[in-house]
């Protein structure tokens, strides 16, 4: 197989790692979910890039994030608040940016995706290529990209695709995030007040600071999921994400709708938020509803 030097990373940003879909079939065995955070964004850099919907991009959460190009290349962005500049020089980010060998280019804003034109070349463990350091799966070597490293790609003779619109159709931010109610009891309190986003917050989850909530009774370990809320002794919840554990003894006050999984990370390095309670009935409904948008917005 012959692979292809396509760019050396300068600064890698907060933080950026190599995710796809991730793994799905092994909680039982402990092993996270990982995977993009942003579902939305995460397809679309891919569909632009000529990319199939599961291929492996870079993850970038808070740039900027540098790097130069190794060869002459085509890439593919998606993100909020997305600045992209290649050698000084602005450049607008309205489908996929062809590179020249040398190019400089940096990339700010809060979580985005970049996808290589061509199938990027990664570790692949229990089905993914999703990086999830603490067990040094997937990604390069394990691990978050650090300076130095040097992305690699497989041509694949796909072509890319061009669509202005999807910018503004599908990275859409709202500080509310719906949410079904938890089965170890309810507090309404929940809803009451406005979180603020704690610097503390990580891919494993979500710390939330405000007026803090009645706690509840420690319960024994019980299976959680991204998008669970625990509430912790201090009264104060955690929204857990992507590469958070599979079970967890604190109750589960919540779990965010599958539909605003991709805006509430999107406030991982900070903002505040709303909860609003949803059924479940509502919660399929939202889903089916947006995620029949999206496939008609890429692939009509």
């Amino acid at each position: 197989m012959t692979y292809t030097e396509v760019f050396r990373i300068i600064n890698p940003g907060v933080f950026s790692s190599i995710q796809d879909v991730g793994r799905s079939c092994f909680r039982k065995f402990a092993i996270p979910q990982s995977g993009c955070l942003d579902s939305k964004g995460y397809r679309m850099a891919n569909y632009q890039a000529g990319n199939q919907p599961a291929d492996p991009t870079i993850e970038i959460v808070g740039g900027p994030f540098t790097f130069e190009a190794l060869s002459d290349c085509i890439v593919a962005l998606a993100g909020l608040d997305l600045e992209v500049s290649v050698n000084d020089s602005s450049t607008a980010v309205s489908g996929p940016i062809p590179l020249r060998k040398q190019d400089q280019v940096v990339v700010t804003g809060k979580l985005i995706y970049l996808s290589t034109h061509g199938e990027l070349v990664a570790f692949r463990h229990f089905g993914s290529c999703a990086t999830y350091p603490p067990a040094k799966l997937g990604g390069l070597d394990g691990k978050g990209l650090q300076k130095g490293d040097v992305i690699r790609v497989r041509r694949t003779g796909r072509q890319v695709r061009a669509n202005e619109n999807l910018q503004d159709v599908l990275i859409r931010d709202s500080s509310v995030i719906r949410i079904i109610r938890g089965p170890e009891g309810i507090n309404d309190e929940l809803e009451d007040q406005t979180w603020t986003v704690s610097e503390t917050s990580s891919r494993m989850g979500i710390r939330l600071t405000g007026r803090p909530l009645k706690s509840l009774t420690e319960i024994n370990s019980v299976p959680v999921l991204p998008g669970t809320i625990q509430l912790p002794p201090s009264g104060l919840p955690i929204v857990l994400l992507n590469d958070a554990q599979t079970t967890g003894g604190y109750p589960r006050i919540g779990q965010v709708i599958k539909a605003d999984l991709p805006r509430l990370a999107r406030k991982l390095l900070g903002g505040s938020i709303r909860f609003t309670f949803v059924s479940l009935d509502e919660a399929r409904k939202i889903h089916h509803r947006e995620e029949t948008f999206i496939q008609h917005a890429l692939y009509r």
